[in-house]
């Protein structure tokens, strides 16, 4: 449509809206005559067309163009920045809607951004409330304190800071207190177990369960290829 008229063809230095209306185009497409690249006056360009307005969920970038938010999102100010996501989505720290905040991250209710919990929560309500701690943290009323008892690797709380766990070489003695593991002479500390086990037969003392793993032998035995061996009788050795 040309002043009332209907064309095959917008005149020359126009090009049809989203309307079938033909508006001035200031700069038309080359390969397309019926689509524009920069309209005139106070329209926008969108795929081609000049628009009034750009539809919900684009921006107008500086080129006068109707450019899309990002995926999901419905209002954005600049490309790659959105400040509202459709339901169910939530603005991440890059400015993207995302359907659930990562760790460490909760949901502010009044924008729908994701906001960082406090320091040492895995997970939280609100920013003053934790649900889950990091590691050598330990849940107090709503709040992550740290373990801090003497060798102790993991608390817990009731009422009171005690200990569950404790480092390697101690264990929880009483009043719930990490207690220094001493081993007898003819014993090794185990890992795994966080307990005292005896050394093989052979050995005096050791560093491990095997006969290879003997620092020092019994009296009836020595060294020899890294493990303990009989003494030889020596009554049977003839010169």
């Amino acid at each position: 449509l040309y002043e009332g008229i209907c064309l095959e063809e917008c005149p020359s230095g126009y090009t049809p809206d989203d309307q079938n209306v033909c508006r001035v185009c200031l700069k038309q497409d080359p390969t397309n005559f019926r689509k524009c690249v920069i309209c005139d006056g106070d329209r926008f360009q969108l795929n081609g067309f000049c628009v009034t307005q750009c539809p919900r969920g684009y921006l107008i970038n500086s080129k006068r163009q109707c450019v899309k938010c990002p995926l999901d999102c419905i209002s954005c100010e600049e490309e790659g920045v959105c400040l509202k996501c459709r339901t169910p989505f939530f603005i991440d720290a890059s400015s993207k809607c995302v359907l659930k905040c990562p760790n460490q991250w909760h949901v502010d209710p009044e924008t729908g951004k994701c906001k960082q919990c406090s320091e040492n929560c895995q997970s939280c309500i609100t920013s003053k409330s934790c649900l889950s701690c990091m590691n050598q943290y330990v849940f107090v009323k709503s709040q992550c304190q740290k373990c801090n008892l003497p060798n102790c690797q993991t608390c817990i709380y009731s009422n009171t800071m005690t200990c569950s766990k404790c480092q390697k070489q101690y264990y929880v003695g009483q009043n719930n207190m990490c207690v220094h593991m001493e081993c007898q002479s003819n014993e090794y500390y185990d890992q795994e177990t966080s307990t005292c086990k005896t050394c093989d037969q052979s050995c005096q003392s050791c560093r491990g369960p095997s006969q290879q793993d003997c620092l020092t032998c019994q009296s009836t035995e020595v060294m020899f290829d890294s493990k303990c061996q009989k003494k030889p009788d020596l009554s049977l050795i003839h010169i």
